[in-house]
This record gives C-alpha cells, sequence and structure tokens, in this order.
C-alpha cells in the first residue's frame, strides 16, 4: 500500500510525531484518543452534490449492465451474480430517486420501471427480500404485503432466537469450502452471530408480539455475555477465515444493539452500540492514504485475506463492506445522545466516498453508478465486480439533509413508529399518540405503528378520518397516508 522513499545523503530531515500513552483496554481506545485531539477530516465533496448523486445512482438501476430488462444482477462480474427472478427492494430505490430528481424525464423513466417491476412481483411478496447489502422493510411499506410480513416477524423472531439459546451461532463448513473457523479456535464468533441476531431483532421489531421481543432481547444479553469488549470478526464467512477482524461485524453488531434499545429502552445496549461503532473506526482512513483525491473516509473492509492467502485485504478499500457499517452509523447517530454528531460525520464521509469510488455515467462496460468491490489507492483505479447501487443508496440521503429513506422511532410507551421517511411525535391529549412525520413518497405509504394492544378508537390524518388496519395477533397498526403532515391515533378509554 505504501512505498519506501529515498533518503538523499547531505541533507538533514526532521520528522514530528505525538506519542500518547496510557493504560487501555483495547484499540478503541487509542483510537478514541485520536479523534479526540485531532478531530475527524472535513467530508469530502462529490462533484455535482446531491443531484449527481442522484442521476449516477439512477443510471446504475436502469442504464448499467446490472439491469436486465425487469431484473437485476447483484453485480456485474463475468458470468456470476445471475439476475435475482425478483428483485423486491429495487423498486423502492426506484421510487425515492424519482421522488428526488428535478429531471421530468427521468422521474418518469425511475416511476415507470418501478410501476412495472412491482406489478411483475408475485402475490404475496413482502418487498423486502433482494439485492442490497442493507435491507430496511420499505417495499413493505410502499407496496408489499405488509400483513403477511407483521404476521410472520414474531414467530420467525422466536424461531431465530431459539436457533441460539446460549448467544451463539455454531458455524459448520459449507460442504466444498474450507474450514474457516480452523484459525479461530472455536466454532462461534461475534460476527457470525450478529448475522443472525441482526435479523432476529429487525424481526421483533416489526411485530408487538411481546413474547418475541422477549426472547430476542434475551439472546441479545447472551450475546453481550459473550462477546462484549472483543474485535468484531467473522461477518463474511463465505471466503474469511472466522478470526478474521471485519468492518461488516462491527456494523451488524452495532445495529443489533441499537434495535435492542429500540426494542427495550435500556441504555446498557447503547453502550454496547458505542462500543462497537468505535472497533469499526479501526478500519476507516481518517487521513488521506496517497496524493489522490480518493481515499478520505475509505473503509479497509477486514484486516485479513481471502482462506488465508489472497487477496490479501489489509489496508484495502472495500467500501461496500463500510457503507454496511455506515448504515448502522446513521441508525446510532438518531438514538445516541453521547455523540451523534461523530456517527454522523462518519457516515457521511463513507457514503461520500462511495460515491466517489462509483463507475462512471461514461464507463466504457456499462457499469455506469455501480459500486466497485474495491477500490485502489495508488492508482485510483475501481476494480472487482460491480455491485448495484442499494448498499450506496440506502443513507444517500443523509449525506445531504435530505428526507431519509428510511426510519424507526421510539416513543415513549415503547411503541416503534416505521416510516419511509421520518416520524416525531407532537404535543397530544391522553390516550392520544400524535406524529409529525415527513416522507418522502410521492404516491400512497403505510404507517406502521407496532405494541398496539387493541384496536385505536380513531385514526386522523391531518385532521381527516384515515384508513388504517390493525392486526389483533400481531399487536400492529398500519395507516395508509400520502405526503406529510400529522398523524393522530386515539384509543378506547
Amino acid at each position: 500500500m505504501y512505498r519506501s522513499v529515498k533518503l538523499a545523503a547531505g541533507h538533514t530531515y526532521a520528522y514530528s510525531a505525538t506519542v500518547s500513552g496510557g493504560d487501555g483496554a483495547a484499540i478503541t481506545e487509542a483510537v478514541g484518543a485520536y479523534v479526540a485531539r485531532a478531530g475527524l477530516p472535513q467530508v469530502p465533496v462529490f462533484e455535482g452534490g446531491f443531484d449527481a448523486a442522484v442521476r449516477l445512482l439512477a443510471a446504475g438501476w436502469l442504464d448499467s449492465a446490472a439491469r436486465q430488462e425487469l431484473t437485476w444482477r447483484h453485480a456485474v462480474w463475468g458470468d456470476h451474480f445471475p439476475p435475482v427472478p425478483y428483485a423486491e427492494d429495487v423498486p423502492a430505490y426506484l421510487l425515492w430517486l424519482a421522488a428526488q430528481t428535478t429531471d421530468r424525464t427521468l422521474k418518469t423513466r425511475l416511476a415507470d420501471t418501478a410501476r412495472e417491476v412491482i406489478a411483475n412481483l408475485p402475490p404475496g411478496c413482502y418487498g423486502v427480500g433482494g439485492i442490497s447489502h442493507v435491507k430496511r422493510p420499505v417495499g413493505a411499506l410502499l407496496y408489499g404485503h405488509l400483513e403477511g410480513l407483521v404476521r410472520q416477524a414474531g414467530p420467525r423472531a422466536v424461531r431465530m432466537a431459539a436457533s441460539m439459546p446460549e448467544g451463539r451461532m455454531r458455524y459448520a463448513p459449507q460442504s466444498g469450502k474450507p474450514d474457516y473457523a480452523a484459525t479461530l479456535g472455536s466454532d462461534h464468533c461475534n460476527g457470525f452471530t450478529a448475522m443472525t441476531a441482526e435479523e432476529m431483532l429487525a424481526q421483533a421489531s416489526l411485530s408487538g408480539d411481546e413474547a418475541a421481543i422477549t426472547a430476542a432481547l434475551a439472546v441479545l444479553d447472551k450475546i453481550t455475555s459473550n462477546y462484549a469488549g472483543q474485535v468484531p470478526r467473522g461477518a463474511q464467512p463465505w471466503e474469511m477465515p472466522l478470526h478474521t477482524p471485519d468492518i461488516v461485524a462491527a456494523g451488524r453488531l452495532v445495529r443489533a444493539y441499537v434495535l435492542g434499545y429500540l426494542l427495550s429502552g435500556k441504555n446498557a445496549y447503547l453502550e454496547q452500540a458505542r462500543y462497537w461503532a468505535w472497533t469499526g473506526v479501526t478500519m476507516l482512513y481518517l487521513a488521506p492514504p496517497t496524493e489522490g483525491p480518493v481515499g478520505l473516509y475509505a473503509t479497509i473492509g477486514v484486516i485479513g485475506a481471502t482462506n488465508w492467502k489472497a487477496p490479501n485485504w489489509i489496508g484495502q478499500p472495500v467500501q461496500w463492506c463500510g457503507l454496511v457499517y455506515r448504515s448502522a452509523l446513521e441508525d446510532l447517530a438518531r438514538v445516541d445522545r453521547v455523540q451523534p454528531e461523530l456517527w454522523r460525520t462518519l457516515a457521511r464521509g463513507m457514503t461520500v466516498a462511495g460515491l466517489q469510488m462509483c463507475f462512471p455515467l461514461d464507463d466504457a462496460e456499462r457499469r455506469c453508478g455501480l459500486l466497485p468491490d474495491y477500490f485502489l489507492l495508488q492508482s485510483q483505479r475501481r476494480d472487482g465486480p460491480a455491485i448495484n447501487p442499494g448498499t450506496l443508496q440506502a443513507h444517500l440521503a443523509e449525506a445531504y439533509g435530505k428526507v431519509p429513506f428510511y426510519t424507526v422511532t421510539r416513543l415513549v410507551t415503547g411503541t416503534l413508529v416505521h416510516v419511509p421517511g421520518e416520524a416525531r411525535p407532537s404535543d397530544a391529549p391522553d390516550g392520544t399518540t400524535a406524529l409529525a412525520i415527513t416522507a418522502w413518497p410521492d404516491s400512497e405509504y403505510r404507517v406502521l405503528v407496532t405494541r398496539v394492544g387493541q384496536p385505536p378508537q380513531s385514526v386522523q390524518w391531518n385532521g381527516r378520518p384515515a384508513g388504517f388496519l390493525y392486526s389483533k395477533e400481531a399487536r400492529v397498526l398500519w395507516v395508509t397516508v400520502s405526503g406529510s403532515g400529522r398523524l393522530d391515533i386515539a384509543m378506547q378509554p
């Protein structure tokens, strides 16, 4: 990654350094001391700003080789990554871009394509699965089978909790693959466990089933007992030895604990989320690694090598890995009251670095708007599979102060509110929940409210009766609205 420097004879060279010392249990404390002393660098500037970013990612969805008519490949790389028959998340990304662009022709192309894809989805499709590394239930709130999703969420969370009663997900080698636990000294680790734990807690957050929530949080407590204070590792078990320090593991763990906080309100979970967030900072470039324009806020995917030998990823930016971590930091910033601006700055720096790395609009191989698997710093060159825009786009809005793609908000009652946008509590009479909702969709969407013990007496949107559905089984309510405004939910006395 770095080249040697020849020192000429007869010259005097002077160097300065700052040495920090003291007691510390983990490298995160040294990194924290550095950030406290030096601060964070300014977020890079992407040429053309938000409008250019929207055009670039739109090209990735509409015009790149990742698209195959109404299907998409996860990435473009020879014959690898064939099209996914039903990319459920893609229409949500298309609709978000359509709501952002000021180009009428592009808006029409994005919206029309989204509608065609939605019409082609199988009946009962939840709108959640797909091809992004960052999965959020936006499609379910826009066009998916939301009732089916929430009905299965609690039972699924219970099953996932039962699969790791000790707070450990056991690893078993896949047929024809190496035993990636061979150098770990164990058959479990935090990142491999977090891959299941994150999904378990995400499912619990979609339900008002208190038994499911309790079971999921009990597993999270055992995960804390097993792994608190460790190095994040083992969240890329398809090619990486499980002992390898891994920024994806840091991201999965951060989000798991943020979800734990949202479900419980316990600050202990936020403390764990902050710890794992700091472990990821150890794998960011907070100083320019070369003289090239791209490199600041680039993220090292792992500190190790595929199959123990090659490729060697030490020091090598793999931005999709950092963007998974970035998304978790954006979620943490929304609930942390200790250092939210730190997490926001780090997250937005990683987002803009990802934009800088994307293949340009004029790419000769039709990889426009796609994210390279890795970026070569010395040559400033993009390389590897060209990944679909979803992972980068999931939190693009926050980097430019726009309405978020999706948020989940905890109310003082423990209720969670899921919305394609953001929701903030408003003053209301006793027995009424009032929310100020800012949303981005140009058409109807659903607001999902969990932990609702009985059907409401009335629901109003901007002072008028609003259509809603209530699931007694899942203890959730969803309201169909359009635009932004005030939602009032009055419960039975």
